[in-house]
């Protein structure tokens, strides 16, 4: 699979409810079946709203679980656990795995 950065910068400017409901700004740069790789915070809100938008879209969607935060731990572990039911469109991996 092939990784693509997705930074918001590009030709046209997008809204953030374009990331979180996989809208034309998004999906135009990742098309059907490609992959993305997120981080960030809170992965109770953003990371899973996007991921699982994401996935509902046809998008292979990698999180980085060590690039995630959230409020406190329950926060971060509880919506990876979610997240973690819907493979194959979703997994979830350590940093040092997408590196190696």
């Amino acid at each position: 699979m092939e990784h693509r950065a997705f930074r918001g910068r590009g030709p046209e400017p997008y809204r953030p409810s374009d990331v979180l409901q996989m809208g034309t700004a998004l999906a135009d740069r990742i098309p059907v079946g490609d992959e993305m790789v997120l981080t960030g915070v809170a992965t109770d809100c953003c990371i899973l709203a996007t991921a699982m938008g994401a996935a509902d879209a046809g998008r292979y969607v990698t999180v980085l679980e060590d690039a995630c935060a959230g409020q406190n731990d329950a926060a971060h572990d509880q919506p990876l656990n979610l997240l973690g039911l819907l493979s194959p469109m979703i997994k979830i991996v350590k940093s040092e795995s997408l590196v190696n």
